[in-house]
């Protein structure tokens, strides 16, 4: 479908070019045409990717729950906006860092510089700007008006009327001339939003990762299925012989780390061909046989015991592989 919209656009593209009709859709088309690198995720299909086919999956998985810490994320970037510009609104913003591109005149640009700061970039040298006082200012030779001068409510007419409204100059508030407010402010800022929600962000991956495994039980037990139906059991019997059994539940086995639903050393099998049920039992690995606990009733094997021991000596191979 998506390959059927890409040509279509195209050819609607050239039609509509050359008929002279005043309408061009040729940009739009060449960037429905970039889309098409996503045909690379095609080859996650393939055997040996798998792996990463499950990572990619449990990634789609998280995407809802990503989509709630972002919100969250997003509410705590409203809080701190909110906070900064009742703290730093007034600030002077000629600094070099501190200036009409980053600051806190309104939410907004607090906002975007906060989100900015998100990323990691000067958020330091926002915060070294904030911490100047009024010796700073007049060592490099410029000057801030002092934060109590600085009154929006009352003398809001006068301060307009110098442009400081627009153009403001304050110094950040001091308590007994030092200046805790600005890195305060930024190291709390950058730790929760840096540290807590990143990790949040992580934690969320990893569950999804881990409730993609539930996926993965699914495929086992659909691959047992398909086996089960094509070669041993066509009539649908749901019951095997006891020796047929034990082949199919090496064969699923082999079977299963061959799509690479199952990692481990390749179980080998050499009891495919007509034998007895001893000698069938003695060709199991022994690193299965402690797992083993078929149910048989009258020499049979019913499809679910059949499918139980497979998920077992799934078990086993994942907690051999998780113990390396």
């Amino acid at each position: 479908c998506f390959d059927f919209g890409c040509v279509f656009a195209t050819i609607a593209g050239f039609i509509l070019q050359y008929s002279n009709s005043g309408i061009n859709i040729a940009s739009v088309a060449s960037v429905i045409r970039i889309f098409r690198i996503a045909r690379l995720f095609r080859l996650l299909k393939f055997k040996p990717l798998r792996p990463l086919n499950k990572l990619f999956g449990s990634l789609i998985v998280s995407l809802v729950k990503l989509a709630n810490v972002g919100v969250v994320a997003c509410l705590f970037l409203v809080l701190f906006s909110i906070l900064g510009v009742n703290l730093f609104g007034t600030a002077t913003q000629e600094e070099d860092t501190l200036n009409q591109h980053g600051n806190f005149k309104n939410f907004w640009a607090a906002f975007f510089t906060l989100f900015r700061a998100a990323t990691g970039e000067a958020w330091n040298e926002i915060m070294h700007d904030l911490q100047k006082d009024e010796i700073d200012f007049f060592r490099e030779g410029k000057w801030c008006s002092p934060a109590d001068l600085f009154d929006v409510e009352d003398a809001y007419r006068v301060l307009k009327d110098k442009c400081l409204i627009d153009k403001p100059n304050a110094c950040v508030s001091t308590f007994w001339g030092w200046n805790p407010l600005p890195w305060v402010y930024w190291v709390g800022y950058t730790l929760f939003i840096g540290l807590v929600i990143m990790n949040i962000v992580v934690a969320v991956i990893l569950e999804g990762y881990d409730e993609s495994k539930t996926s993965d039980e699914r495929a086992i037990i659909d691959t047992c299925k398909g086996l089960w139906e094509r070669k041993y059991d066509p009539e649908h019997r749901m019951k095997l012989p006891s020796d047929q059994a034990v082949r199919f539940i090496l064969e699923a086995m082999k079977e299963l780390q061959a799509d690479g639903l199952v990692g481990g050393q390749p179980v080998f099998i050499s009891t495919l061909k007509s034998t007895s049920f001893g000698t069938q039992l003695s060709k199991i690995p022994m690193k299965f046989a402690r797992a083993f606990d078929l149910s048989i009733m009258h020499q049979q094997v019913d499809f679910h015991s059949a499918v139980r021991q497979v998920l077992r000596f799934v078990a086993v191979v994942e907690n051999e592989n998780n113990t390396r």
